[in-house]
C-alpha cells in the first residue's frame, strides 16, 4: 500500500501528461481517461484480493462497486468519444455547405503573465449574409502564443440558412477554412 499508493499518483501524472501531448489539449485522452484505468485496475486487484480470500462475507462488495464505477467511466468514455465524432461529422457537413465570413474577437480574458495558456470563452462579432449583427460565445483552449486578444480577427463558419443556431457556428483563428483550423480553439 505504502509503494502503490505513490506509483498511482505517478501513473496518472504521466496518463495525463502523455495524453495532453498526444492530443494537445489539457483535459482529453486519446483513448480512455486516466479514471477508467485506476478503477479497472483497483477493481481487478480487489476481485484477486477478495476471490483468494476463503471466506468473503461481505468483502465482495468492495471489487463489485469498483467495477460499476470502472464501467460507468468506460461508458462515459464511449459517449464522450461517440459525441466528437457528431460533432466532427456537423463540422464536415458545415464546411461544405456554410458561410465562412471575417469576425471580430470582442472579448477574451487576460491572462497571467507566468500562465501557459487559458481555457476559457471568446466573443465574437460577425455579420451574416443578411447584414445582421451577430455576436456568439465558444468555450475554446489556447495556449500563450496561441492566445488572440480583444480586437484581433477571426473567423465564424455558421449555417447561412439558420445564422441564430449558435450550436452550428464555429470560430476559428483569421483565414480559417479547414476542418483543422476551426477546431484549433475548442476544447
Amino acid at each position: 500500500m505504502v509503494a502503490g499508493l505513490p506509483l498511482i499518483i505517478f501513473g496518472l501524472f504521466v496518463h495525463i501528461g502523455a495524453s495532453r501531448r498526444f492530443t494537445g489539449k489539457l483535459i482529453s485522452s486519446p483513448v480512455v481517461g486516466p479514471g477508467t484505468v485506476l478503477f479497472t485496475g483497483l477493481a481487478v486487484g480487489a476481485w484477486w484480493g477478495v476471490l483468494s480470500l476463503s471466506a468473503m462475507g461481505i468483502f465482495w462488495l468492495i471489487p463489485t462497486i469498483l467495477s460499476i464505477i470502472a464501467g460507468l467511466l468506460l461508458l462515459s468514455n464511449i459517449l464522450l468519444r461517440k459525441s466528437r465524432s457528431v460533432r466532427y461529422k456537423a463540422l464536415t457537413r458545415m464546411i461544405a455547405e456554410g458561410k465562412i465570413t471575417p469576425a471580430l474577437i470582442t472579448d477574451i480574458p487576460e491572462i497571467d503573465p507566468s500562465s501557459g495558456g487559458l481555457i476559457g470563452t471568446i466573443t465574437v462579432k460577425f455579420s451574416d449574409m443578411g447584414g445582421v449583427d451577430r455576436w456568439v460565445q465558444k468555450i475554446g483552449q489556447w495556449k500563450r502564443s496561441d492566445l488572440p486578444k480583444t480586437g484581433d480577427v477571426a473567423t465564424v463558419l455558421y449555417d447561412p440558412q439558420h445564422p441564430e443556431n449558435v450550436s452550428t457556428i464555429w470560430v476559428g483563428p483569421q483565414g480559417s477554412t479547414t476542418i483543422a483550423d476551426f477546431t484549433l480553439w475548442h476544447s
